[in-house]
């Protein structure tokens, strides 16, 4: 993909294997996934930057995994924080549900709860993304339409708040 060396496309192409709407945990993992394969996508994401307040804070042993094998295991370790369960309590604090977790690895290798803050894992796998040339991250875009005329392609449509103009691409 024709990349800046902030990531961003200097000019879309008019198609792209892969489109993913989205530069959270998943759609970062997704890119990055789909590039260690050797698929380019374009990642779309409403915000510039990483969104500075978490919605996420906890992932278990199977995505410690998954963040492990797209790279960035290393520096999550780094940054979590282990946990040994989480009780849920009623406006009377009567339990309402409780989970015990271990804090040895688990079948996977991994500590099964892990706590964490989403912005710096955000932060941590755009970095690695950066890995990726395959991978354009075009942010402060307003996805306005995906439309699939055939079963092989969807078209989306999108708002380029920064170059301004609307804008479409088709994955097939």
């Amino acid at each position: 993909m024709n990349a800046q060396s902030n990531g961003t496309p200097a000019s879309l192409p008019d198609y792209v294997p892969v489109i993913v709407i989205g530069a959270g945990p998943t759609g970062m993992t997704a890119a990055t996934m789909l590039a260690q394969q050797g698929i380019s996508c374009l990642m779309l994401d409403r915000h510039e930057t990483v969104y500075p307040l978490p919605r996420a804070v906890h992932a278990d042993d199977e995505i410690y995994r998954i963040l492990t094998r797209v790279g960035v295991g290393d520096e999550f370790a780094a940054h979590r924080r282990p946990g040994l369960g989480l009780r849920l309590l009623d406006t009377d604090m009567r339990v309402l549900a409780e989970l015990k977790r271990s804090p040895q690895p688990s079948a996977n290798g991994y500590p099964q709860m892990n706590m964490f803050d989403q912005p710096e894992l955000e932060a941590m796998m755009r970095v690695n993304l950066k890995r990726y040339p395959d991978v354009a991250l075009r942010g402060d875009v307003e996805v306005t339409g995906v439309t699939q005329d055939r079963p092989d392609r969807v078209r989306v449509s999108f708002l380029d708040r920064v170059r301004g103009g609307q804008h479409s691409v088709e994955a097939r």
